[in-house]
């Protein structure tokens, strides 16, 4: 919220624009997670991980539509000039996340591939999760 309030004293303006094209860069969170289900499904495809019950029909073209989607809407960003200062804080947000990712990774130790049980298994003690 700080940060909200140091754009309206220094760019009153343009406060909102900056905003929301932040706001809307902070969609990519979605590339990210369609990337790990990639990665998810050939784990699974090769035995590396258990497969999960939650079964998407068409999981795979939605996944690719969906980074279709973000693409487009990168490269329309790049039309719109008050939105364009998303397109400049993208490297800046991959380098934080980027960051993030390395420094969570140094801290964690290895954890060893799940042999028994998933978990997105009813049994693996979140009970709360399945009514």
């Amino acid at each position: 919220m700080l940060v909200g309030v140091a754009i309206n004293t220094i760019v009153p303006e343009k406060a909102f624009s900056y905003s929301s094209s932040v706001a809307t860069l902070c969609v990519w969170n979605w590339g990210v997670i369609v990337a790990c289900h990639f990665v998810y499904r050939r784990r699974v495809e090769r035995g590396e991980a258990p497969a999960s019950s939650f079964k998407l029909p068409l999981a795979t073209p939605l996944c690719w539509a969906t980074l279709a989607f973000l693409a487009a809407v990168t490269v329309l960003l790049a039309f719109d000039e008050g939105q364009r200062i998303a397109l400049y804080a993208l490297p800046i947000w991959v380098a934080v996340l980027l960051a993030g990712y390395y420094l969570s990774a140094r801290r964690t130790p290895p954890t060893h591939p799940q042999t028994s049980g998933s978990a997105l298994h009813p049994d693996n003690g979140h009970a709360a999760l399945h009514p």
